[in-house]
């Protein structure tokens, strides 16, 4: 049983990190050994490709493991209050509003089960949000909306 301070970290997030560490040495020691058996603008092309092989490869391994990014969105001006909207029979989405020492709404219920996107924006400065124990954690950003 986990102690009430734990941080509960999922197996696949753990997993994709971990593999990206390995990723990440291989690449590098590739570099490396590249410099020390060629040093000329042949290092500096190789060099490119081994970081848009990275980049590739974590963007790859986020979408395989399913691995759900917080996302931004400036295209709409955020929402003036906090609510939770049911959009279905188990589905629901919560647009959380910070401020400073609050977040409205200040208690959300949701039935176990349901699907939630969370949308955060923030009218003062910015915020943090987390729901502990699950990998949910937002920026409230003045100005613009985060959704997860």
């Amino acid at each position: 049983m986990k102690g009430q301070n734990e941080k509960f970290v999922p197996k696949g997030v753990l997993a994709f990190f971990i593999g990206m560490l390995a990723l990440y040495a291989v690449m590098w020691l590739s570099i490396y050994a590249l410099l020390v058996i060629y040093r000329g603008g042949a290092t500096k092309m190789a060099l490119g490709l081994m970081v848009v092989v990275f980049f590739v490869a974590l963007v790859g391994l986020a979408v395989l493991k399913g691995i759900d990014v917080p996302t931004c969105f400036t295209d709409f001006p955020p929402f003036k209050e906090g609510k939770v909207i049911q959009k279905g029979e188990k589905e629901y989405e919560v647009h959380l509003l910070a401020r400073m020492w609050a977040f409205e709404p200040s208690r959300i219920e949701i039935p176990a089960g349901s699907k939630v996107t969370i949308y955060t924006t923030s009218i003062d400065v910015q915020h943090g949000f987390e729901i502990e124990g699950k990998a949910v954690n937002l920026m409230a950003i003045p100005g613009a909306v985060n959704k997860m």
